[in-house]
């Protein structure tokens, strides 16, 4: 009887000790975000586009927002997100062009601060950021594609709220 359990015991330990031969058991620095699976950066028309270009801070942001697509490894991901917060910081600072210079911008401009900050403490606990990630570029989509709504709005908003 005793042969019989010890027998058990080892034949059970053996199947569970099996597990996933597959199994990646580095330091975890490779990551799983793959610029194929994030969606496009919405593009500006040609007005905004050339509003934009003459906003420096707003095109530092840019540059910075396009070096997640090329992260490697978790570090180069921090590193970029940590470079992506500090030129939002500067650009909530700067001056807005006019047309721009509206809380429709500005709202969406926390937005992106808020993904931005959900991605790097994703990043900094070592967890999954795809989805984060994924909300952190469609919040910024939204923000470039009111960049096109405020150019392309012709209605006179003085006509509307005038009473004379």
């Amino acid at each position: 009887m005793g042969k019989l359990l010890i027998f058990g015991c080892t034949v059970l330990l053996l199947f569970a000790c099996k597990g996933n031969k597959n199994q990646d058991v580095g330091d975890g620095s490779k990551i799983d975000v793959v610029s194929e699976e994030l969606p496009q950066v919405f593009k500006v028309n040609a007005r905004a586009k050339s509003m934009l270009e003459e906003w420096p801070e707003f095109n530092a942001l840019e540059t910075s927002f396009n070096a997640i697509y090329k992260a490697d490894n978790r570090e180069d991901l921090t590193f970029a997100v940590e470079d992506l917060l500090e030129k939002e910081k500067l650009l909530a600072k700067s001056k807005y062009p006019e047309t721009f210079d509206k809380s429709q911008i500005k709202s969406r401009q926390k937005v992106v601060k808020t993904f931005m900050l959900k991605v790097e403490a994703g990043l900094d606990d070592r967890t999954d950021v795809m989805e984060p990630m994924k909300e952190m570029v469609q919040a910024y989509n939204a923000m470039r594609n009111q960049f096109n709504v405020l150019v392309n709005n012709t209605l006179d908003t003085k006509l509307i709220l005038d009473d004379e």
